[in-house]
């Protein structure tokens, strides 16, 4: 019957407090069972503290001056995400509410409305009068903070504090998909030593971390970006962790841990919200991986769409190449061939020239004339006659007039046997002979060169 009682009363108290202080039956809970049901003392620290309640816990030798025994609970809490347990209350307690809140209200004290004023001056003073935060670079603030923590408590240790700011360490997490944990640092706070010593300091502490790849962030809230932190976590609650996690392709927070200055708790604590949220970093993890699988097979598949692309391109290059080459070369082949044709053209032209302009020959018998026998690669052979005095040209132009003469020639003597200079120098582009390679090519004339009487030559085909 004792415990029936007992609960009956909670519920009572807890009707009473959130018509007090206008608060939910949650929040009411926590503020009595925190200040184990002193309902004076609770609504007294409910108006002091602005609705937080105290990180500290009562002393044993408060706890005797409280309305009821309970027993002692831990002087922190881990806050996640999971809703508190939420008492049932009673038919007989919500009868009583009215009489209950009324007897509670005239019960109160002075002091209740004294703190009421005290927190209101407080408030106005806090407007008109704090000091406010130096406007600092977020990067300066973290690094000086784990500077001054270093000198402070690990002068000849390492604590893997991450030098960046808030967002950049959440970026990193988000990358990395490692959990973040978040300490703010309070220095005014009485546990803070403590804690600073027996849990971030603990070698135990730092293997937890390493062995399980959590990045550990941290900043002072004395300092710009330690405070818009711990705004933005909503937090005044000292020591302070938070441990940060990708949940739904979010990052959110996901626990709290607030004035344990134990370090095995601390851990189990962190064990136990890793173990809850680990699994949302799993399937980011999975989904990363099947991303990045996707973009190599992407990548995979254009680096062969690329590599079957560019062996058509080269084969196609390599075709043009050859349908180029093999249309220069016609290209040349034709030009030469035409050339050829404009080269003979001229020359039968010029041939032509000289039949229509060759001299009659002497008589026999007559003197100062050379009868020349001239022989054709064929067999056949024609005499005709010179005067001493003409030129070798005459008996080049009487050699290349007949039909049997090859287009390209050099007259030899055929005794003694020489090569006799009388092509003309516009034949030089029709002809190969030998003789317009001579340094001192001069045409003589029959007498200079001695060839009296008569003379047998030979037409030599340069190109046989």
């Amino acid at each position: 019957m004792s415990n029936i009682d007992e609960e009956e009363d909670h519920n009572i108290l807890i009707k009473n407090f959130t018509e007090v202080c206008c608060v939910d039956h949650t929040s009411a809970q926590i503020f009595l069972h925190k200040y184990r049901w002193n309902f004076e003392r609770a609504v007294q620290k409910y108006y002091q503290n602005n609705g937080v309640p105290d990180s500290d816990t009562d002393t044993e030798e408060t706890a005797l001056r409280h309305r009821r025994p309970v027993q002692n609970l831990p002087q922190s809490e881990v806050h996640t995400e999971s809703p508190s347990p939420i008492p049932q209350q009673n038919e007989d307690a919500s009868s009583r509410g009215w009489s209950g809140s009324i007897f509670s209200i005239l019960t109160i004290s002075p002091r209740f409305f004294f703190s009421i004023v005290s927190w209101i001056f407080d408030f106005v003073k806090s407007l008109f009068f704090s000091t406010p935060l130096a406007v600092t670079n977020p990067l300066e603030d973290v690094d000086s903070f784990i500077k001054s923590f270093s000198e402070e408590y690990t002068p000849t240790q390492t604590i893997p504090f991450i030098n960046n700011t808030y967002n950049e360490a959440v970026k990193m997490s988000r990358c990395d998909l490692k959990f973040l944990l978040v300490y703010l640092h309070s220095p005014s706070h009485q546990d803070t030593e403590v804690f600073c010593k027996n849990v971030l300091c603990n070698d135990t502490f730092i293997k937890f971390l390493k062995d399980n790849d959590i990045l550990l962030w941290g900043a002072s809230v004395k300092t710009q970006e330690g405070y818009k932190v711990a705004m933005a976590l909503r937090e005044n609650v000292f020591p302070y962790l938070g441990v940060i996690a990708m949940k739904e392709q979010k990052m959110v927070l996901v626990q709290r841990i607030t004035g344990i200055t134990d370090v095995s708790t601390v851990i189990s604590y962190l064990e136990f919200g890793i173990n809850k949220n680990k699994r949302f970093f799993e399937i980011a993890r999975m989904e990363k991986i099947q991303r990045e699988q996707e973009i190599q097979l992407r990548k995979d598949q254009e680096r062969e769409y690329q590599r079957t692309l560019a062996t058509d391109r080269a084969k196609k290059n390599e075709r043009q190449r050859k349908e180029t080459e093999k249309a220069e070369q016609e290209r040349k082949e034709k030009e030469i061939q035409e050339k050829k044709l404009d080269k003979k053209r001229r020359l039968e032209q010029k041939i032509d020239e000289i039949r229509n302009s060759i001299l009659e020959e002497p008589e026999k018998n007559v003197d100062g004339t050379v009868t020349v026998n001239i022989r054709y690669p064929n067999g056949k052979s024609f005499t005709h006659r010179f005067y001493e005095n003409d030129s070798l040209e005459r008996l080049f132009n009487a050699a290349i007039i007949h039909e049997e003469c090859p287009r390209d020639f050099t007259l030899i003597c055929s005794y003694p046997r020489s090569a006799i200079t009388c092509a003309p120098e516009w034949y030089r582009e029709f002809s190969t002979c030998q003789t317009f390679n001579n340094a001192d090519r001069k045409i003589l004339t029959f007498k200079e060169k001695g060839y009296t009487k008569s003379l047998g030559v030979l037409v030599n085909d340069n190109d046989a």
